[in-house]
């Protein structure tokens, strides 16, 4: 025979409700449920923004050459902010994470991590090839190695900054008279544009590789007289410029 307490069926429903109250998320729970949520959506928009970012990248470096500056000038804009907004989100994603000096990080954050190295090295080759800017690739990519040790990706980069930021003798000698400033480009390396000296009275233009002494090594360009004449090499100096500045 089945037999109720004095709580009656009344009663033993009141009290699973109240247990089922007591049993529900706390104020805290709560707001680790709301923290978590707001991550995942942050991290999904990181994630879609990465794909949307790299294939702009793609379609900039797809533009033809002979494209109106204008047009060129308003595409490198759009991509510079895209790529600004994405970075910086990244980095205030990453700084949420409360990572801890010291431990090595996993799952999502090394993910994080890891994209942003990605990023990194993007910007330590731009500085490269843009301007010749070794030293300031070689500072980005041991501040991403401090962070992301393990990658890689940025240990071989920063070797190879490192390898190409002095041209070496055996190499500086491989330049022959006629060639291009691409020909050039291709055998030493982007030339650091604070580097470049022009000479328009007798028409020519001066590249200076720094070495590894604190001298300098020249390519000399022959701009030719002729409007749109394109520049080739006419002389080169190992030794243009002194370790103590002096110009040879």
């Amino acid at each position: 025979m089945i037999r109720f307490d004095r709580w009656g069926r009344a009663g033993v429903i009141a009290v699973l409700g109240f247990v089922l109250w007591a049993c529900g998320p706390t104020a805290e729970e709560k707001a680790k449920q709301e923290q978590a949520a707001e991550q995942e959506a942050k991290w999904a928009w990181l994630q879609e923004a990465k794909t949307a970012l790299d294939g702009q990248r793609q379609q900039f470096a797809a533009l033809d050459p002979e494209t109106p500056e204008a047009e060129m000038e308003a595409a490198e804009t759009a991509l510079a902010s895209r790529q600004d907004e994405f970075t910086a989100r990244l980095a205030e994603f990453i700084n949420s994470l409360g990572l801890v000096q010291g431990e090595a990080p996993t799952g999502r954050a090394l993910e994080a991590i890891r994209m942003k190295s990605s990023e990194e090295l993007l910007l330590a080759e731009e500085y490269i090839q843009k301007g010749g800017e070794y030293q300031r690739a070689i500072d980005i990519l041991e501040s991403a190695l401090a962070i992301d040790p393990d990658n890689e990706a940025l240990k071989t980069a920063l070797a190879t900054a490192e390898a190409d930021r002095y041209p070496s003798k055996e190499k500086f000698d491989q330049v022959k008279k006629g060639m291009s400033e691409d020909e050039v480009r291709a055998l030493l390396g982007p030339v650091n544009l604070r580097n470049v000296k022009e000479y328009p009275e007798r028409h020519v233009i001066a590249w200076f590789y720094k070495k590894a002494d604190g001298g300098a090594a020249a390519v000399y360009f022959d701009t030719g007289r002729k409007k749109d004449a394109t520049p080739k090499v006419y002389d080169t100096k190992f030794d243009a410029i002194t370790a103590s500045g002096e110009e040879n």
